[in-house]
């Protein structure tokens, strides 16, 4: 069940300021990404072994009894790992409640666990088919170049198992993680970097892990980077420059419609109180809160898409394949009609809900121990619960794929069209492995 959190309704309006549609758009000159070689850990002897690659070790097989050369062993369309960890089915029955419909059918999907569904309506950027993933299953209504109508199922007990695998294990089966490796205009690290950041993470005298890299670069984050510079006032919404950003195919940096926050020279305003001068400044905002390899060098770094920006350029200078992901509410708080659907919830769920309104969410996804794990501002989100209910709308491995700027820069681009909240029907068979 549900843990209340909150009881008092929070609107927190996080990124989305008033925007001035008039300004010029503001150019930084071309970036010549420099590829880096990846480095090559000593391994690390740890033994295991998942022989169909589906996520579940050999021997967590074993445990369970399912058959570890099958991704899916009872061949019901949903794959051994997901029925442990996601849905609690019974990963050897196709019909774990005997009622003649397989458990990956919509609805049946639903009954060993508590889920939230929502209908959904977005605007562009979005990428259907990178939409599912541990935490949702999505449906697509309706899908064209100037939306995007679904309808999804969220698992907020959901969890993932991470293993403490060399980092390089699946990197040598595929070259698809090739291009969540390289450097892009925004995460712009080269071999120099490189070299710093084995030296500051002291990566090159130890064995470790891709757990080990992360662990070790949130220990340096926290001892030397300074978290939003330029703030007075750390209880105000801190500015989101990568809801402004696009890079054109020349990979130049471009600004089109720009938020009043940031205006291309500092101006009197409401802000000033909570903001310095310096923080106005375009070019100290790309040193200190845009650019990857300048961030790092400068030990600093702004909110959530800045964040996610410092953490891929670290990661992937190194070796770790990251994409990033756009995440939002599950409501727009300024619609009184998105509001009063809450009222269909049980009040714990609607409580629970209540305390992330407003907050759109960049973040990191790392490529570790053969799966995509989201690495959420200081942490590895092995689970998320009912408060982390944001709702994954693409995933990009560079930020010359996904520009935010056209339809974030003027209003929220998502609505709200219905949501229900379902527990269990059926007793969970969740087993909960470390």
């Amino acid at each position: 069940m549900i843990k209340n959190f909150f009881f008092l309704l929070i609107t927190i309006i996080f990124v989305l300021s008033a925007c001035t549609p008039s300004l010029e758009p503001t150019t930084i000159p071309a970036i010549t990404p420099t590829l880096v070689p990846t480095i090559t850990p000593i391994p690390t002897e740890i033994p295991y072994m998942d022989s169909d690659l589906d996520g579940l070790s050999d021997e967590k097989e074993n445990h369970v009894q399912t058959n570890p050369f099958q991704i899916d062993s009872d061949g019901d369309g949903l794959n051994d790992y997901d029925e442990v960890t996601k849905y609690y089915t019974n990963p050897l029955d196709s019909d774990s409640d005997n009622d003649g419909i397989q458990d990956s059918d919509w609805s049946e999907r639903r009954e060993y666990t508590e889920t939230l569904y929502l209908k959904m309506r977005i605007l562009p950027p979005f990428n259907s088919d990178s939409m599912n993933d541990h935490f949702q299953d999505i449906n697509v209504l309706d899908e064209n170049e100037n939306f995007l109508l679904f309808e999804l199922i969220f698992y907020p007990d959901s969890y993932h198992i991470i293993e403490e695998i060399p980092f390089d294990i699946y990197l040598q089966l595929s070259e698809d993680y090739q291009k969540f490796l390289v450097p892009d205009p925004l995460m712009n690290f080269d071999k120099e970097m490189s070299d710093i950041v084995k030296n500051e993470l002291n990566l090159e005298s130890v064995n470790f892990t891709s757990l080990d890299v992360i662990e070790k670069m949130y220990q340096w984050e926290s001892r030397y980077v300074d978290w939003m510079p330029g703030t007075k006032d750390s209880s105000k919404p801190y500015p989101e420059p990568f809801l402004d950003i696009e890079i054109n195919e020349e990979n130049e940096i471009t600004f089109p419609s720009t938020s009043i926050m940031f205006s291309s020279k500092p101006r009197e305003s409401e802000y000033s109180q909570y903001y310095s001068d310096e923080l106005f400044d375009r070019e100290w905002q790309m040193d200190h809160i845009i650019l990857g390899k300048e961030m790092f060098l400068n030990k600093s770094h702004g909110s959530c898409g800045s964040i996610a920006n410092f953490h891929s350029t670290i990661l992937r200078s190194v070796g770790i394949p990251t994409r990033i992901i756009q995440t939002v509410p599950v409501l727009n708080p300024s619609d009184k009609a998105q509001i009063e659907l809450l009222d269909k919830l049980p009040p714990n769920v609607k409580n629970t809900l209540h305390s992330q309104i407003g907050y759109n969410h960049f973040l990191v996804e790392a490529f570790v121990g053969g799966r995509w794990i989201r690495v959420n501002n200081n942490s590895i989100e092995s689970n998320v619960e009912m408060r982390g209910a944001f709702i994954k709308v693409i995933s990009f491995d560079s930020w010359k794929n996904a520009s935010f700027a056209r339809s974030w820069g003027y209003n929220r681009p998502y609505k709200l069209l219905d949501i229900e909240y379902q527990d269990a029907i059926h007793k969970s068979q969740k087993m909960i492995f470390k």
